[in-house]
């Protein structure tokens, strides 16, 4: 197709098939229709099946414009396009999904429902979700049809009560003056009119939605010209007929090129599949292909993630995994997005508190949180602007007017959500790039953002990056959508992938959902199990699959059409070759392949042209392979001599490797008595050893210091700091340790202010001390580090402190399986002849104390339980554990225990 072949004279009314595999095919199109020429870039409107399409679409128009655009095209989905119109002509309170289960929990409570509780919070809001995209003039036909399709009495009233339910739920919004998002397409319709576009633009992947259909309808009337782009495939069939009668002229696009060649292989296991996809992309390598020229796809990358750094690593291949810390584990760079996304969603009460008990920020006044705590208890937490903000200042609740401050405290709360609220309302219009970064920053000071030093430095090189955006734009000022919208994507591409994004060296690695609009000449796509590639639909208990045709709802046989197309666009990414896996088994369990691929031939084997050494090849295929074992038990008598001899009296029993002799005396047998210790596996994000290790030495070292209490956190931090320099470790791992302890400091030292009213002292000497006791009446000796004790007196209280997950500390005491502190208890009571008042477990992971008060039961059963477990050593009893333990899952000699 070329320009020559379009009657200029007629405005444009046209419909393109866009090939599976057609990279800038948008962009060629638009070139060929000389859009530049006949169009200013304001004048088009772009709608795209998501938003990473969007921003893309509006970058492949302003090339088409050779740098002369002095405005950029408006680019969004459907949706967004949708809810841009009602929020600059509406005052209703937007309400998502979120807030939908909110209220919808909020009717649910004060009806009577007998078939539904809080826990079909889900079932209803899908459902509500359904029946606004296909049926949006009204539902008066599902009680008939669910008559005739459904043949349980019980389904059909359950449905029926659901549909009562969601109508409660719509009036409740209309009283409110609420509107949910699903509803925006319809109040949207009559706004139309004022749509100032020339050229409208919309790439139509899958047949409209029947609400869908309504709004493009009169989109098509209002706007002159229309270019649809749909793909050409049966799926898009139904596509097709509804632009058609909108009287678009159907045309053929550009003649796709050869598909890329193709095959798959099962594999034994998921192991052996990524061995065998690192070993093709090693011999790709060989044939000059570079690494960013080829990506790996998994459905389930979580199952494989570990899998692909070890394996990837062994073979000197540097992956880059897409499943990096996400922009919301640095909070303290979040809560710039979340203030202006509060402003865009126009200042619901649910956005205001959580960014006012955000602990990024240390200048908002006590009574304010207190009080927003309470709010966020609260169960109407939606409103819309004017709503919200005259019931916040003007009418607090009656609890807080019968506080004996409830004066002072109401006019505090007054005066700082007034300038609160002004502030932030300054975000709602344009401005220029440099204007906005002085008014954001000054509103960070203003509300006392702490945020360490690195992403301070780093949100400046991002609103730096923002000016050259809207200078590259030709922008003077820059709408506040677009600010958020451009920011979220400079900090995630700042904080989330960090300096890896620069190295040319990594083979791309990302999740399935990731990979839309790839481009690449070699493609890998691995883990193709039944249930994961496509997922299983879920079982809709409300609307049964034969009611849905009718309703005209997609089912299940459209998730699977969908999914063989997701397969057919995935085949016709590559430009060179595309290659299928699927595991067989896993942990000896059988693996089913995606039924998209039981036609396909399997090609089982594939040529490696690698050389590998003698080492290599012994490595791969072990002469003799070790024989895995059930545990150990001596009987001979030179083995019992030598146990007797080496774990003697004089032989310090470490209390925590007597913990693992009671939960599996095998793997004691491995680390303890034969030495053998796992080697570490590369890894980048912090373990919680290693977190624990940090914690320790910084602690140990502020307790040191005695510090006073309005001093504690200053210090802690300073220390924390200094650590952490002196370790060599990665940026953004060390950010998220210092937010990890951040976010628990208000708790510690809450912690360390009661002990100190209680009259608890620390003693320096107490701290990270080595025990070591020899017990006489029991002819062993036990060995130790205890974290702390503090005194009263001559009364000590053992403390040990916990980073890690924790649960059932007490059950785990009653039953013997946790040995350390009352094991430090009698060793320190024998020791310092001093009356063990009692016990205590930091848990910084949960922000809390777990204290024994009456440690005595519990010493004499870690007494029992220790002189056990070191008889059963001297015995040489290391048997595996009839019942499979919970630390088997993560145990590092697994290989060798059947």
């Amino acid at each position: 197709m070329s320009s020559s072949n379009r009657e200029t004279g007629k405005p444009l009314k046209l419909l393109v098939k866009r090939p599976l595999r057609s990279p800038s095919f948008a962009r060629k199109l638009l070139a060929e229709l000389e859009i530049p020429k006949r169009f200013s870039p304001e004048d088009i409107l772009y709608l795209t099946p998501n938003k990473r399409r969007a921003r893309s679409a509006m970058f492949e128009i302003l090339s088409l414009y050779n740098g002369s655009a002095f405005r950029t095209p408006e680019c969004f989905t459907l949706q967004t396009y949708a809810e841009s119109l009602v929020n600059m002509e509406s005052r209703k309170g937007l309400v998502d999904e979120l807030d939908r289960r909110f209220i919808l929990l909020k009717l649910l409570r004060g009806s009577k429902s007998k078939w539904f509780k809080e826990e079909h919070l889900g079932l209803l809001s899908t459902l509500y979700s359904e029946l606004c995209r296909h049926h949006p003039e009204g539902w008066e036909k599902i009680s008939s049809l669910a008559t005739q399709e459904i043949f349980d009495l019980d389904t059909e009233k359950r449905l029926q009560e659901a549909v009562g339910l969601l109508e409660i739920y719509e009036k409740h919004l209309k009283d409110e003056a609420l509107l949910d998002h699903e509803r925006v397409l319809s109040e949207a319709e009559s706004l139309i009119k004022k749509d100032r576009h020339k050229l409208l633009i919309t790439e139509g992947y899958f047949e409209p939605w029947e609400s869908e259909k309504k709004f493009l309808r009169e989109l098509v009337k209002n706007i002159p010209e229309i270019l649809v782009i749909i793909p050409d495939d049966a799926i898009a069939a139904e596509a097709e007929v509804f632009y058609t009668a909108q009287g678009l002229l159907a045309r053929e696009g550009y003649s796709d090129s050869a598909p890329p060649k193709s095959n798959w292989n099962r594999y034994r296991s998921r192991e052996d599949e990524v061995v065998a996809i690192a070993r093709k992309i090693c011999s790709l390598s060989l044939k000059g292909v570079r690494p960013e020229e080829i990506n790996v796809v998994f459905p389930n990358l979580g199952a494989y993630r570990s899998l692909v750094e070890r394996v990837f690593r062994r073979y000197n291949l540097n992956p880059r995994i897409s499943m990096k810390p996400k922009l919301d584990s640095f909070p303290s760079a979040r809560v710039v997005l979340d203030i202006l996304l509060t402003v865009e969603n126009k200042f619901r009460r649910r956005d205001i508190v959580a960014l006012l008990l955000s602990p990024c920020f240390t200048k908002i006044p006590s009574s304010v949180k207190i009080w927003l705590d309470e709010l966020s208890k609260d169960e109407g937490v939606i409103a819309g602007e004017s709503s919200w903000i005259q019931w916040f200042l003007k009418e607090p609740p009656h609890k807080l007017k019968k506080h004996p401050q409830g004066a002072q405290i109401i006019s505090d709360i007054k005066r700082f959500i007034s300038g609160f609220i002004k502030r932030l309302e300054v975000f709602k219009r344009a401005m220029t790039a440099d204007a906005f970064s002085a008014r954001i920053l000054e509103t960070l000071e203003w509300l006392g953002w702490n945020a360490p030093h690195e992403i301070k430095r780093g949100l400046k090189d991002v609103f730096l990056k923002l000016s050259r955006i809207a200078e590259l734009a030709q922008e003077r000022e820059l709408s506040p959508r677009f600010i958020r919208e451009s920011l979220d994507t400079l900090m995630r591409r700042e904080l989330d992938s960090g300096d890896e994004e620069e190295k040319t060296d990594a083979i791309r690695v990302m999740p399935l959902v990731e990979s839309r609009w790839l481009e690449t000449r070699y493609l890998f796509v691995g883990g193709l199990v039944e249930g994961e590639f496509p997922p299983y639909p879920k079982r809709d208990i409300l609307l049964p699959e034969r009611l849905k045709k009718p309703l005209s709802i997609p089912s299940s046989e459209h998730a699977f059409t969908n999914a063989e197309f997701e397969l057919k666009r995935l085949e016709n990414m590559a430009s060179e070759a595309f290659f299928l896996s699927a595991p067989a088994l896993e942990a000896d369990r059988p693996l089913l392949t995606s039924f998209l691929l039981v036609e396909r031939d399997e090609t089982p084997h594939l040529e490696d042209p690698n050389l590998y050494s003698i080492q290599e090849e012994l490595l791969f295929n072990p002469r003799g392979k070790y024989e895995k074992k059930q545990g150990v038990i001596f009987e001979d008598a030179d083995s019992l001599n030598m146990l007797e001899e080496r774990f003697g009296k004089n032989y310090p029993f470490r209390v925590t490797l007597l913990e693992t002799y009671r939960a599996c005396p095998y793997r004691y047998y491995l680390s303890s008595v034969l030495g053998f210790q796992a080697s570490q596996e590369p890894s980048e994000e912090p373990e919680a050893r290693f977190l624990g290790t940090v914690v320790h030495r910084v602690l140990e070292k502020l307790m040191r210091l005695l510090p006073a209490s309005s001093a504690m956190e200053e210090k802690f931090l300073e220390l924390l700091t200094a650590e952490l320099d002196n370790l060599n470790i990665n940026p953004f791992v060390k950010l998220w340790i210092e937010d990890w302890v951040r976010s628990r400091m208000d708790w510690f030292i809450s912690e360390e202010e009661v002990r100190i009213d209680k009259g608890w002292m620390l003693d320096p000497e107490w701290l990270e001390k080595d025990l070591t006791l020899y017990f006489e009446d029991k002819g062993y000796t036990l060995k130790g580090r205890v974290d702390r004790v503090d005194w009263r007196d001559s009364s000590a209280r053992v403390i040990d402190y916990k980073t890690g997950k924790e649960k059932g500390f007490k059950g785990k005491l009653e039953r013997g399986e946790s040995l350390q502190l009352p094991l430090y208890c009698q060793m320190i009571r024998l020791s310092a002849k001093a009356n063990v008042s009692s016990f205590a477990l930091y848990d910084f992971n949960e922000s809390r104390v777990e204290e024994i008060a009456d440690p005595e039961a519990f010493i004499r059963k870690a007494m029992q339980v220790a002189s056990e477990c070191i008889s059963d050593i001297r015995r040489g009893l290391f048997s595996v554990p009839e019942k499979k333990p919970e630390a088997c899952y993560f145990c590092e000699y697994s290989e060798m225990c059947s």
